[in-house]
């Protein structure tokens, strides 16, 4: 889960951890087994776009996932 840069650290991290967790649910209610998730909130520490303007702010709001195969899942590097 991703935030923009506006707001404190602590609660971009919070925030970014709540859309973690959303698309986390959405992906599970899709079929995708739990135990196969592992959510990061990055917070507004890796913005998509650098700007600082609205859209700018849109496009760091987000949530990015990433598909392995084979082996278990490891927690990404951060």
């Amino acid at each position: 889960g991703h935030t923009d840069e506006r707001g404190t650290e602590a609660s971009n991290i919070r925030l970014g951890d709540r859309r973690a967790e959303a698309a986390n649910g959405y992906l599970t209610k899709q079929g995708v087994e739990a135990s196969r998730l592992h959510i990061v909130s990055r917070g507004s520490k890796q913005p998509a776009d650098p700007g600082h303007s609205e859209t700018a702010y849109a496009h760091n709001r987000r949530v990015e996932f990433r598909i392995q195969s084979g082996g278990p899942l490891r927690a990404p590097k951060n």
